[in-house]
């Protein structure tokens, strides 16, 4: 913009020393990348950005439809001429009109006062602040390690911002490079992955790019690039009018074979790798690249630079290996092992899996130094917690599969626990036990016992269930078919008891009693991310409304008994005294009693008192007898169906 004022100035014979020399050094900044600014509200490079920005609409440049009729296509064309020229117009004017105020490109004082159009380059530029605050609640942060510019191999941790968007703007970059609030170093994203959808396979829409001022590049991305885009065109990529400039095919040749390089390679920013960007469209209007977003630019990106790439360690058998061949050993096995297509199950029925990393420091490990080079020291950054996690969270699924990007362990998941020597990653699925490099030894004895103590106390809760359920089961068959299942309420009360008794015996014995608070705060997250209060509290509310339910039972029965003895045992009770006279004479001796009930005599002598029972008597007693023991029933059939009213 300012080239298209000070051409034709230079045309009419102003002189080039006439030209404010901070304008000319914003603009060659801005051109190379340098976007940190210290008032981005009063930096006119970014205020030009939002306001040409602003007038554009995504759906303007999509590829148009290939059934177009000439009309339509003449119409579309017109329509984007004028919001083009719309845009160049406002941006013109409010150029001029800052030169003419003799204003600074920035700090700019006052832009209410300079013209309408900085007022509105201000307003786009709000409008774009608030949908970078939408776009970073749903992008992905992460810190990683780049390569840095010239010999030696250093690489240093940058945060990265892998962001899609969805309204065009033109201050995005900006915005993200001078972020002090959302990353975690605090000093904006050093690197951008910025996906356009809107404009998918012009180019524009996919492209990562480094802060100049980090000293980073991106060889390794490119190259990995260039490599899928190869395989994914399956030897059809057009190659017939190779692109010249690319340091990375110089004179249009691959390097290797020396064949003709693509007509639509990834951009590699003339060698400097600070920004690469996707192909651009064919000339027959289909798109350059055949990779997605997601599955392929990202994943490149993450296999080249993810922060555990290159670190090794010393793993629980005693060999030091790479961080990804370093597997996970189950330390509890009441559990089958996780089905990945199925949804996972509570905390407290998942297995569990313990992995120790003992980082390789040749002055605490002479025997690392013959093993590998030393790891190059590392900040224990959040995206590298959530590396060391993956092989826990991630167990379930094959060994190739668990350190994608796509699979990488939200940062809410686990718990990172700093102890003596190190730090403790607790996950659902397990703990990650890593030893740095300080001067205090990693306990291990102590995290062993906090770890086996939970998991003991997981066993517990699991067998303790078991039996709970087991009883509940019996209560439920006996409720379904009681005449085939029989349960006696006292000897179920006593088996509650004795699964009370053993629950807290065994919640005793696994108690912790840890004086070092951090240990304190390791048992803690393990306890609660392993599920053991709600698996607790679960199971001691089962046993309590199974206690209540026994009890209740046991009192219900006892009172059915009680009802059945009056209804059926009081009539006998009453009547027994009028008919004793039938009974005369029974003998107390029992071997007489069958003879006195046939009526045959005794062999010492034969009496009428012995001469057997007197069976009209007590055929009267039982008809009576029967006759109110029915009233009864009746009776108390009919206040129940009252009280049921």
């Amino acid at each position: 913009m300012l080239g298209l004022i000070v051409l034709p100035a230079r045309l009419n014979g102003v002189p080039a020393d006439a030209v404010p020399r901070a304008w000319i050094a914003a603009v060659a900044a801005w051109e190379q990348g340098q976007s940190r600014v210290a008032e981005p509200f009063a930096h006119w490079p970014t205020l030009l950005a939002a306001l040409g920005h602003g007038y554009w609409d995504s759906e303007l440049f999509r590829q148009p439809p290939t059934d177009d009729t000439a009309t339509e296509q003449a119409a579309r064309a017109c329509e984007v001429n004028a919001v083009v020229g719309a845009a160049w117009l406002a941006c013109l004017r409010f150029t001029v009109a800052l030169l003419a105020a003799d204003s600074p490109p920035a700090p700019i004082a006052d832009l209410s006062s300079v013209c309408p159009e900085a007022a509105r380059a201000a307003a786009f530029l709000r409008y774009e602040a608030e949908q970078y605050r939408h776009a970073l609640d749903h992008a992905e942060t992460l810190q990683l390690r780049l390569p840095m510019q010239g010999p030696g191999g250093r690489s240093r941790i940058v945060d990265a911002c892998l962001i899609e968007e969805q309204a065009l703007a033109g201050a995005m970059k900006v915005l993200l490079r001078n972020d002090r609030v959302h990353p975690w170093l605090g000093d904006g994203f050093g690197l951008i992955g910025l996906y356009r959808p809107a404009l998918a396979g012009t180019g524009a829409d996919m492209t990562i790019s480094v802060d100049p001022a980090l000293g980073v590049h991106l060889p390794d991305l490119w190259r990995a690039l260039e490599r899928l885009e190869d395989a994914a065109w399956g030897g059809e990529r057009p190659s017939d009018q190779p692109r010249i400039g690319l340091a990375g095919y110089p004179d249009g040749r691959r390097p290797d074979t020396g064949a003709p390089s693509p007509n639509q390679p990834w951009w590699d920013d003339r060698g400097s790798y600070t920004l690469i960007a996707a192909p651009g469209r064919l000339p027959d209007g289909t798109a350059g690249s055949r990779l997605d977003w997601r599955e392929d630019v990202l994943e490149a990106l993450w296999t080249c630079y993810k922060p555990s790439g290159a670190l090794r360690f010393r793993c629980a058998d005693g060999v030091v290996r790479p961080f990804e061949a370093c597997l996970p050993v189950l330390i509890e096995t009441a559990q089958a092992a996780p089905d990945a297509t199925a949804p996972p199950p509570p905390a407290a029925d998942r297995p569990k899996h313990r992995l120790a990393l003992r980082w390789p420091h040749p002055p605490r490990d002479p025997a690392a130094a013959a093993c590998a080079a030393a790891n190059e020291p590392v900040l224990l950054a959040p995206t590298l917690q959530r590396c060391l996690i993956a092989p826990i969270a991630n167990v379930g699924l094959a060994p190739d599969q668990r350190h994608r990007l796509a699979r990488l362990p939200d940062p809410e998941c686990f718990d990172c626990i700093a102890v003596g020597g190190g730090v403790v990653l607790v996950h659902p699925n397990g703990v990650v036990l890593f030893d740095d490099w300080h001067r205090t030894p990693l306990d291990h004895g102590a995290i062993e016992t906090a770890v086996d103590q939970v998991r003991r106390r997981l066993v517990l809760l699991a067998q303790t269930g078991a039996e709970a359920s087991a009883l509940l089961d019996g209560m439920d068959q006996h409720i379904r078919h009681r005449r085939w299942v029989s349960l006696t309420a006292a000897g179920n009360l006593d088996r509650l008891t004795g699964i009370k008794v053993a629950l807290r015996r065994g919640l005793d014995q696994t108690a912790g009693a840890n004086a070092d608070p951090r240990l304190a705060a390791l048992r803690a997250s393990l306890e609660r991310r392993w599920g053991i209060g709600d698996r607790l509290e679960h199971l001691e509310r089962t046993i309590d409304e199974l206690d209540r339910t026994l009890r209740a039972y046991a009192e219900q029965r006892a009172a059915r008994l009680v009802t059945r003895l009056t209804v059926y045992g009081l009539p006998p009770v009453l009547l027994v005294g009028f008919f004793d006279f039938a009974l005369t004479g029974m003998p107390r001796d029992w071997g007489a009693l069958p003879g006195w009930l046939l009526g045959q005599a005794a062999p010492t002598a034969a009496t009428a008192a012995n001469s057997g029972p007197n069976w009209p008597a007590l055929a009267l007693f039982a008809g009576t007898a029967v006759l109110g023991m029915a009233l009864m029933a009746l009776g108390l059939a009919l206040v129940r169906r009252l009280r049921g009213r």
